[in-house]
């Protein structure tokens, strides 16, 4: 049972396309998996869709026929073009499979069009960085291993993490496949995964590791996130 969800700003923010294309890739897998926030985009939807209906019907004669569309049979040229045999189809995509260190996995639908580098891993921890060109904004496939853990830090920007596969916990409680984590300077955690997991990760800045030998890590943190 997904218990961790999409805010609601982020929410609306997608349903009017204005998300980066790595936070709308993950609000788009999480609501292939979450009927509640489906329920609520679709909505949202519908809310703009009726919006811009009367919108339409309130603004003033466009004077369309005048510059010699009157004439045209919307519908009739739609049933053309929907019956041409001779154009290509879309057809559904074959899998599209990435190796996350012990696992090979399966994309989901909103990152199959999306360039996945080579994973790296250290130890139980593997990393597949997507090509997305967003500036601060970098977004990864991490796999944590069985028994694999990430050291305790924090967040300079935010961090959102949508768990794919598996499950692991932190300070704050268990997350499940479909649960969405957005954190950010406020929250301190040490994530851990006792069966292994799969998530998507989008962070703004550099972890801050907090803890232990793990903070020698941070001179040169922004060259890991």
């Amino acid at each position: 049972m997904i218990k961790h969800h999409v805010p609601n700003d982020m929410l609306a923010q997608f349903a009017q396309g204005l998300l980066p294309a790595s936070l709308a890739a993950a609000v788009s897998i999480h609501t292939d998996m979450c009927t509640q926030c489906r329920q609520q985009v679709i909505a949202l939807q519908q809310a703009q869709t009726e919006q811009l209906c009367n919108f339409e019907l309130a603004a003033p004669d466009s004077g369309i026929d005048d510059i010699g569309f009157g004439d045209v049979d919307f519908d009739q040229m739609l049933n053309k073009i929907t019956a041409d045999e001779s154009r290509d189809y879309v057809q559904d995509k074959p899998e599209v499979k990435v190796q996350l260190g012990d696992i090979d996995f399966k994309l989901p639908k909103a990152l199959q069009s999306m360039a996945v580098n080579k994973a790296v891993g250290f130890g139980k921890i593997t990393r597949a960085k997507i090509e997305l060109e967003e500036g601060a904004i970098h977004t990864h496939l991490l796999r944590m291993g069985a028994g694999g853990e990430v050291p305790e830090h924090t967040h300079q920007g935010f961090e959102v993490t949508l768990l794919l596969q598996g499950t692991f916990a932190d300070e704050m409680g268990e997350y499940g496949p479909g649960d969405f984590i957005m954190l950010d300077a406020e929250y301190t955690h040490t994530p851990v995964s006792s069966q292994g997991c799969v998530c998507l990760t989008v962070v703004s800045d550099a972890l801050t590791f907090t803890s232990g030998l793990s903070r020698l890590l941070n001179p040169i943190g922004k060259f890991l996130y």
